[in-house]
């Protein structure tokens, strides 16, 4: 089930290969039944000149059994503005037709004060890979293909553009209308009209959960989909209250997150 690359990891049960970089902890290849299902996935945390990846991770193998295989990559503090430590786990149990993967972030009490706003966990779809979005009973519809994307008009808002081609031709789109509170939903994913007909699986996204030591557990939200973005991604969101942080100096702060 694992084979080492040296610079990337195979994770492998006969039905699903996952390759991911060790470097970044980002999973650059998911063969599902032989149909690439991913041009990348990563996490990543905030935005701007605040935007941060998990990089010069140190790999190890978490656990491995002839039934599961769990490995991670940390990503240790290097003055970054978010003073924690990343810690990214995937796991792939036999039998399974999907990668695990959850993260956990450690701040201990000898880093400086810090803070972050948003950690989350992109999932970036090769392009016309699957037709169909399915957010909730209003925002289930067929998508733009990448040529009407090509040639959508861009508006002031960057967020925002109108379509002049395809299914949508005529309507503006923003991938803001496709938000929601993914613990709410149950499940939500981008499907195709094909279906098993041509192998290709429905990705699913189910709620997920903040879990912290204290044993407190919240629900979080999720910019469900939008497919109107240019790199076509889907994602996952986590948002930390403010009066959670920002963590000063002297306190130990170990939260993990589970999709």
């Amino acid at each position: 089930m694992l084979q080492d690359k040296g610079t990337s990891v195979v994770l492998s049960n006969g039905l699903l290969t996952a390759t991911i970089a060790k470097d970044k902890a980002t999973v650059t290849s998911i063969l599902f039944k032989g149909t690439e299902m991913v041009a990348s996935v990563y996490y990543s945390m905030d935005g701007g000149k605040d935007f941060r990846v998990p990089s010069h991770c140190v790999y190890a193998v978490h656990s491995a059994t002839p039934d599961m295989v769990d490995v991670q990559m940390t990503s240790l503090w290097q003055r970054e503005v978010q003073a924690f430590d990343i810690e990214v786990h995937y796991v792939l149990r036999r039998g399974a037709t999907g990668l695990y993967s959850y993260a956990v972030l450690t701040h201990p009490a000898s880093y400086p004060d810090t803070g972050h706003g948003e950690w989350r966990m992109v999932w970036k779809l090769p392009e016309d890979l699957l037709e169909k979005i399915c957010v909730d009973d209003l925002r289930h519809w067929q998508m733009p293909n990448s040529n009407d994307l090509k040639h959508a008009e861009k508006t002031p808002i960057k967020e925002i553009v109108k379509l002049t081609t395809g299914v949508m031709a005529g309507q503006y789109d923003c991938k803001y209308k496709y938000s929601a509170e993914y613990w709410d939903l149950g499940c939500w994913g981008q499907p195709t009209r094909c279906g098993t007909q041509i192998g290709k699986p429905v990705p699913r996204l189910q709620p997920g959960a903040v879990v912290f030591l204290q044993g407190e557990s919240r629900k979080q939200a999720v910019q469900a989909c939008h497919p109107c973005h240019p790199c076509r991604h889907c994602g996952c969101r986590w948002f930390i209250e403010p009066k959670r942080l920002p963590l000063r100096h002297w306190h130990h702060f170990q939260p993990q997150f589970l999709p």
